[in-house]
């Protein structure tokens, strides 16, 4: 194992083995695997404080939301370590699927807040009729209880405004 007491106040370590990366770099990892380790290009282009990373090492995790096993690649670290900048005490709590949900479901949150601001005209209340069916689609469930009231009133408005426009 390298000397690691010293390592923050002192010199940068050249060649230090994947195998003998402090334990900390990955906390709640369920296992590492040392045959896809990757040498940065550049360590001071990271943001760290006290110790860069040397070596990006595939790593399995638990996702916090479906709970199941994920593994975040060495290439993903280093692209989110030497290209994004993100702090290197950072790891994703979520797998990729559940992190693009998550991403989905603000996008939809950001234009349904447009939609809302929007006049309570025909197109918006169409478009806001889409948007929800979408999220259903996305979430592979039903919608709440309270959401559907809502559809389901939106869309008897719809109607309603189709009819009025037929009769004039």
């Amino acid at each position: 194992m390298s000397d690691w007491s010293i390592y923050p106040w002192g010199e940068t370590p050249k060649a230090i083995a994947p195998e003998d990366y402090p334990e900390w770099f990955y906390p709640d990892v369920i296992r590492l695997d040392f045959s896809s380790a990757i040498p940065t290009d550049d360590y001071m282009k990271q943001n760290f404080s006290t110790v860069p990373r040397h070596w990006f090492i595939d790593a399995w995790f638990y996702c916090e939301e479906c709970k199941k096993e994920f593994c975040w690649t060495a290439l993903e670290q280093k692209r989110w370590f030497d290209e994004l900048h993100f702090y290197v005490g950072s790891h994703p709590n979520e797998c990729r699927d559940c992190r693009k949900k998550r991403r989905r479901m603000k996008s939809y949150q950001a234009n349904i807040k447009s939609l809302l601001r929007r006049a309570a005209s025909f197109e918006s209340k169409e478009d806001m009729v889409k948007l929800i069916h979408q999220i259903e689609v996305d979430l592979g469930q039903a919608l709440p209880e309270s959401l559907r009231k809502n559809l389901e009133i939106l869309e008897k408005q719809i109607a309603k405004m189709r009819e009025t426009e037929r009769k004039e």
